[in-house]
């Protein structure tokens, strides 16, 4: 996929990368039926770009194609102690 030049929230071309990491998996919320399945799963690259005009984020070398959104798609995070946690401060901070 091309490298994103401008940003996708005001068109400015004033991008700076912000932090960047290869080969990262595709999806973090699918499960696997499979550790094979897990460790064969398609992997891409994210390079945070932030738009020094707006200050919008955006992975500037996203590429759509690998995505695959199905019935294993699973973002229910209510199970997470460290989310819990996370969600009980916010909460309690925003009384």
């Amino acid at each position: 996929m091309p490298r994103v030049t401008n940003c996708q929230s005001c068109g400015s071309s004033s991008l700076r990368s912000l932090y960047a990491v290869a080969g990262i998996p595709v999806h973090s919320v699918l499960l696997m039926s499979t550790e094979r399945e897990a460790l064969d799963f398609p992997r891409g690259d994210l390079d945070l770009g932030f738009c020094n005009d707006c200050g919008f984020v955006q992975n500037v070398v996203f590429d759509p194609t690998p995505q695959s959104y199905s019935k294993e798609y699973e973002e229910t995070q209510h199970f997470s102690a460290t989310f819990n946690r996370f969600a009980q401060g916010l909460a309690q901070d925003l009384v």
